[in-house]
């Protein structure tokens, strides 16, 4: 082989591995990005799990206080029945 085709064949390798570093360094970055994209959207989910959750609380806490108040009309009701019938209406 001459040395003008052992040059251009090393150039060429050298191409290829300032390519392939370019390349990889590119991977690294996009990987990162990636990465910070997925915490930054498990951080979200997290936040938004727990506002379903106090929703969840508030809602039950609500439905309680409603049972709360029917059972409070209720007895009001049947001490009204007992007054009437106590007082002939």
């Amino acid at each position: 082989m001459s040395d003008d085709t052992k040059n251009a064949m090393i150039g060429v390798l050298v191409i290829a591995v300032i390519i392939l570093f370019y390349l990889w360094i590119t991977a690294q970055s996009e990987t990162e990005q990636i990465r910070s994209d997925l915490e930054d959207t498990s951080s979200q989910a997290d936040a938004a799990a727990d506002a379903a959750s106090d929703a969840a609380s508030r809602a039950d806490d609500a439905a309680s206080a409603a049972q709360e108040a029917q059972d409070q009309a209720d007895e009001a009701q049947s001490q009204l029945e007992d007054l009437q019938a106590e007082s002939g209406y």
